[in-house]
């Protein structure tokens, strides 16, 4: 990180040496610096690549807030909320969607089987164990 904090650095001063030889003043690049010191530049990331949100909000933007957040779990039951609007909408389609195909699976071959355990996230944020179907051994 401070290898890049250096580069970054060096661009900002041509950038700022730029702004003054052409504009005769500087604005754009101390706010450029307050967005990177502020930790700014993490939100306005994370806004733009959806998918990343999550992580640079944990890594980079929520540490600046509360030190002990690793170890509190309660942040991550509720963060899916702020994924989008209709989130939990979402996720109960594509939970109904896993026990339609569970169902297809058990048409296709038959009976109960082996099962394994994996986490279910449920209205209110609760992470609940469920267990799918898995295909018995030799049955075709």
């Amino acid at each position: 990180m401070s290898e890049y904090e250096a580069v970054l650095d060096e661009y900002l001063e041509i950038y700022e040496a730029e702004e003054r030889r052409c504009n005769g003043v500087v604005v754009q690049a101390p706010v450029k610096r307050q967005v990177w010191e502020r930790g700014s530049f993490w939100y306005f990331h994370a806004v733009s690549v959806p998918k990343g949100m999550y992580n640079i909000f944990d890594r980079h933007i929520q540490p600046l807030f509360n030190k002990d957040h690793p170890e509190q779990a309660i942040f991550d039951e509720v963060f899916f909320w702020y994924w989008g609007f209709g989130a939990q909408e979402t996720i109960d389609k594509k939970l109904r969607d896993k026990e339609d195909y569970l169902v297809r699976v058990r048409e296709a071959f038959g009976g109960a089987a082996e099962q394994e355990s994996t986490p279910r996230m449920v209205k209110g944020g609760d992470i609940r164990e469920e267990t799918p179907f898995t295909p018995q051994s030799g049955s075709t």
